[in-house]
């Protein structure tokens, strides 16, 4: 019992620590390292795939909470834009872990593999990578003022924002991941937001997706 207390402890201190560092919550640590410890060695009791990702859920919920609060103080969170792509992010978490009942231990570690790939190639590239000007238009124009006084302008199309947050949020649920992963970068390349507001506004969204994806 006690050596289960320490490792989820450890578990979320090193994910919270990182995940509130660089945007992506920490579930893409906490999932594989409780499905591993707990279902492949037994190490934590009566862990299976659907628990390990509900737990993730529920701390996720905590470390977005925190971090939002401390981002919110220092202005990093882009309130109003960001808004924009909890309705697609909050309805894609609900499906997502509702589908997440039917994984089985094989599918899961399939596609959460795959999954985790992606992701990492994406971070690893994701600073090579220019920001696309695609959207950068007049009518889908946003501002944000930060602490410092700076102005920011960068573009949020609607249809295209509830699209991409929708199928993230669909991921989020079903993996239990919180979606800073997918999100940081996405308002990075994508959307142009400057890099500080993208990791503060990604974990205002990671709370909100945690908790409805731990609703579902």
């Amino acid at each position: 019992m006690l050596l289960t207390i320490t490792l989820l402890v450890l578990i979320g201190g090193l994910s919270a620590i990182i995940g509130s560092i660089v945007g992506i919550g920490g579930g893409i640590i906490i999932v594989p390292t409780m499905v591993y410890l707990g279902v492949e060695h037994g190490l934590l009791h009566n862990i299976t795939t659907q628990v390990a990702i509900g737990t993730s859920s529920v701390i996720l919920i905590v470390t977005g909470l925190s971090s939002s609060l401390g981002y919110l103080k220092t202005k990093q969170v882009d309130i109003k834009n960001g808004s924009i792509f909890l309705f697609g992010l909050l309805p894609g978490s609900l499906l997502g872990s509702f589908i997440s009942r039917y994984l089985t231990f094989e599918s899961f570690n399939l596609y959460f593999g795959i999954f985790l790939i992606f992701v990492a190639i994406l971070l690893m590239i994701r600073n090579k990578i220019k920001p696309f000007k695609i959207f950068d238009k007049p009518k889908y124009e946003k501002t944000y003022v930060d602490a410092k006084g700076k102005t920011y302008h960068y573009s949020v199309p609607p249809l295209f924002a509830f699209v991409t947050t929708f199928l993230i949020g669909i991921l989020t649920g079903l993996f239990g991941i919180g979606g800073g992963a997918l999100m940081t970068p996405l308002m990075l390349i994508v959307f142009r937001f400057p890099p500080h507001v993208a990791v503060g506004t990604s974990m205002m969204m990671i709370f909100f997706s945690s908790v409805m994806s731990s609703i579902g």
